[in-house]
């Protein structure tokens, strides 16, 4: 495979000496030939596959939008036409419209790979999305970064229109990579349940809050917590480990099966719009918690990091939820999980397996500068913390467990596990490689939260997460 990036030639080089500066042999043929390029340099790329379209094999298109001195080009030069039996793979990058019927021809049943990125990051309507697919029977990969907030959707040619799903349900056989931007979860099933999509392997997807018509002219639409798309269900129902994260105002759930899929999905502000009560904000979504028992019940390995349920919720969930397997918990409050688990050995009998680290930067970070009313707040927390530890130490020790059945962690300190040779209750403290192995070290902002992932980054303007921009996926041909 022959790769050219022109997007940033050399001074005094032009795109004919570099797509020729790779010695290649035309005469023998190329098997791919991987470009990318600007938009307008598209026309002179557009010239040399075609003059060489008997040797080159198959090829590989990325399309940049245009830099802000560079020359309008028109609407009709944006699209590749090329022979549809060579291009297999093609993205379109920050472009100002994208016309559906333009990019018609180019479409077709040797497409394997369409990404699309919008200069706003604006999202895509659910029927246009369905529609491109539908032009891509062999499609492998569809990749559509867009965020919550970044404008109208991208030019749909056909506005908004259900009826574009009212045929037998589209089959995609070949599709194993999904990966939406901003989508409304009503929409996202509609879509989801047209299409057949058994070999998929990844999916991610952005859900912004919940929403509700208004009930009246002079009323204004209402908001309501997060809920999972129930056209995942299959999945969910599947899924051996699930993590749940949070990032500021975004909540990630990941889960999957080993070897065979992973789905990403993040839910923005997933408490609601609107006056939302404080304390709130500081325990994950009640609907949330009522939904993991229903939806994922084949769970093995659950991990939670950033805001966690509170007592009352851990006691539903856990008493709902038949885990069975290894629970990991990381925050803040990570000391109401082990109360919720305290005094319910039934409980117990369903974790075989608990780490619990209590992590607040925040204040260890500012603990000396602290008055005293909050320091003695600190070394309560910590104390309650330990205290409870040592409730569960001995619980699990009682029942026969292994020392490395409960294993904590406070702050930066050591881990500490079942000291199963000393007294009940007692614990002993783990080296710093061990409690690296249990509670490795992630990047965290001043408030503790994980770092988002690159599909989150991704999809946001440019002008957010600039600390992380090495995380954006790029698109560019490969």
């Amino acid at each position: 495979m022959i790769r050219v990036d022109v997007t940033e030639l050399p001074s005094g080089q032009s795109i004919q000496e570099a797509l020729l500066s790779h010695e290649f042999d035309l005469q023998s043929g190329v098997a791919l030939l991987s470009v990318s390029c600007r938009r307008n340099q598209w026309a002179t790329i557009r010239d040399f596959i075609s003059a060489h379209s008997s040797t080159i094999v198959s090829t590989r298109i990325s399309i940049i939008g245009d830099l802000p001195d560079a020359p309008e080009i028109a609407d009709e030069e944006i699209v590749p036409q090329l022979d549809q039996g060579q291009l297999t793979q093609l993205a379109l990058l920050d472009l100002q419209n994208l016309n559906l019927p333009l990019l018609s021809p180019t479409l077709g049943p040797h497409l394997q790979k369409l990404s699309i990125r919008a200069k706003s990051r604006a999202p895509l309507d659910i029927s246009t999305t369905f529609l491109f697919l539908s032009q891509c029977p062999n499609i492998q990969g569809f990749q559509f970064p867009a965020y919550y907030n970044s404008g109208p959707t991208v030019a749909p040619f056909v506005p908004p229109d259900l009826s574009v799903f009212d045929q037998p349900d589209l089959k995609l056989p070949s599709l194993t990579t999904f990966h939406l931007g901003c989508t409304e979860r009503e929409g996202f099933n509609t879509l989801f349940r047209s299409i057949e999509v058994h070999a998929i392997r990844s999916l991610k997807v952005i859900l912004p809050p919940e929403t509700r018509d208004a009930v009246s002219p002079t009323s204004t639409p209402t908001s309501h917590q997060m809920q999972l798309p129930n056209s995942l269900r299959p999945w969910m129902d599947q899924a051996e480990w699930i993590r749940i994260t949070s990032h500021a105002s975004v909540i990630t759930i990941e889960y999957g099966r080993e070897g065979q899929f992973t789905h990403e999905i993040h839910f923005i502000h997933p408490w609601g719009l609107g006056p939302v009560d404080r304390d709130e904000l500081q325990r994950l979504p009640n609907q949330l918690c009522v939904d993991l028992p229903e939806y994922f019940r084949n769970i093995q390995s659950a991990e939670f990091d950033g805001v966690l349920p509170n007592v009352d919720q851990w006691t539903a969930l856990l008493a709902s939820w038949d885990i069975r397997s290894d629970l990991k918990v990381i925050g803040q409050n990570a000391t109401e999980c082990l109360v919720s688990l305290r005094y319910r050995p039934d409980l117990q009998e369903r974790i075989p397996i608990l780490n619990a680290w209590l992590i607040d930067s925040n204040a260890a970070r500012d603990y000396s500068s602290m008055p005293k009313a909050k320091k003695k707040i600190i070394s309560q927390q910590k104390h309650q913390f330990l205290a409870v530890s040592r409730s569960l130490f001995q619980a699990y020790q009682a029942m026969g467990r292994e020392a490395d059945s409960v294993v904590v962690r406070y702050q930066g300190e050591g881990a500490r596990m079942i000291d199963v040779a000393g007294n009940p209750g007692s614990a002993a403290e783990l080296s710093p490689t061990e409690t690296e192995e249990i509670f490795p070290e992630r990047n965290r902002d001043r408030d503790d939260n994980a770092q988002p992932s690159p599909w989150l980054v991704t999809c946001t303007a440019e002008t957010h997460y600039r600390d992380l921009s090495h995380l954006r996926q790029r698109f560019l041909s490969s």
